[in-house]
């Protein structure tokens, strides 16, 4: 995709087009798809295709002249904006209900930084014409001015490869959506908090993994569970029990009994009643982990694309695991695609401890300092 004969970028170093960024992102989309075919939202295709707009319109901002030659190596006038402030009015000119086009917004707004930094942002750097600010304009950037540096003509092409059409309005500072969240992000708004969540989530999964070349989130298949019932003997009486019941289970056993056979025949009886969806194998400690996931990565046959480890120790471990090859380049890259794809949701099977599954709760951007109250 290109404008004025030149390539419009999204990424430096190499160079990344637009086209091919959001492209790699919707691969990344349509295996996430496939990988949560079951969600808690009232629609899940409207879902869906929310989570592909946001995709498209993430990064329009980026046809700014100035992050352009910013992008190219070239001196620029950029002053430290915000492409997603860009991004994020061109939503407005969707015809689509509002409620839609506010959880649009909401997810390309926050894609990067949360909305206290997005706020403090434009208070600081725009013209904003509102009496509030007793700070002097001089030194602020005019948004109208800015937004003529956009390539109007650029979007109107790029978004039309995704039979994406908009109407003509005004591309408006959205310093009301921003404050508005800011102070009150949940449970004040016409859309559902869950699905706001589950959405920008998804948005930045994609974005994040494309980014960094994976474009695939793995699933369990059937082929999975086979050795689960190639064994000689048949099965215990609770392991035939978990491997029939739907929903929580508790189950106590001494040690060798088979309760991590059992735990498996239940998971597999969840995936067959309600689709895919991403599994923690939960232990407390370090060796346990390691010895666990070792034990499942053989016997699923995952070549580490099935399951996972996170832990605390989760770069000692791999450099360790690959120790005794000889070292070179290719392997340097494995261990680091290792190291990614397990932080990430790729395996659909991650052996963890409660912190870790804890600290990727709790460790979101913005979400430590907002009290989320649930609908």
């Amino acid at each position: 995709m290109t404008t004025n004969n030149k390539e419009v970028l999204a990424k430096s170093e190499p160079p990344v087009s637009m086209k091919q960024h959001i492209d790699e992102c919707l691969l990344v989309y349509e295996s996430l798809r496939k990988a949560f075919g079951c969600l808690p939202v009232n629609d899940l295709n409207r879902f869906w295709e929310l989570v592909r707009l946001g995709i498209i319109f993430h990064d329009l901002g980026k046809s700014h002249s100035e992050f352009q030659k910013m992008l190219e190596g070239k001196r620029a006038n950029w002053y430290h904006q915000r492409h997603e402030l860009f991004s994020t009015p061109f939503i407005d000119r969707l015809d689509l209900p509002e409620e839609d086009k506010l959880l649009l917004k909401l997810i390309v707004a926050g894609h990067h930084k949360n909305f206290s930094f997005l706020f403090d942002h434009i208070q600081h750097g725009y013209k904003t014409g509102e009496d509030i600010f007793s700070l002097t304009e001089d030194g602020k950037l005019d948004w109208e001015e800015e937004t003529r540096k956009i390539d109007h003509r650029f979007i109107q092409s790029f978004l039309k490869e995704y039979q994406v059409s908009l109407k003509e309005s005004p591309l408006a500072l959205p310093m009301q959506l921003v404050k508005d969240y800011k102070r009150k992000p949940v449970n004040t708004t016409s859309i559902n908090f869950r699905e706001l969540l589950l959405a920008a989530g998804a948005l930045k999964q994609c974005d994040h993994l494309a980014s960094g070349g994976i474009f695939k989130v793995n699933v369990l298949e059937e082929k999975h569970f086979n050795f689960l019932y190639k064994t000689k003997w048949a099965p215990y009486f609770h392991q035939k029990k978990a491997s029939e019941t739907i929903g929580n289970i508790v189950l106590t056993a001494p040690t060798g009994s088979g309760k991590t056979e059992a735990s498996l025949m239940w998971l597999h009886k969840q995936m067959r009643e309600n689709g895919q969806g991403r599994t923690f194998y939960i232990l407390p400690f370090t060796a346990s982990i390691n010895a666990m996931f070792e034990r499942l990565d053989e016997k699923m046959q995952g070549n580490n694309e099935i399951v996972g480890v996170v832990h605390g120790k989760l770069s000692e471990y791999i450099e360790s695991r690959f120790g005794d090859e000889k070292y070179s380049k290719q392997n340097e890259k494995l261990k680091l695609e290792l190291k990614e794809s397990f932080r990430a949701l790729v395996p659909p099977l991650k052996v963890a401890t409660p912190f870790q599954l804890l600290k990727s709760i709790f460790g979101l951007k913005g979400g430590s300092s907002q009290k989320c109250v649930p609908e």
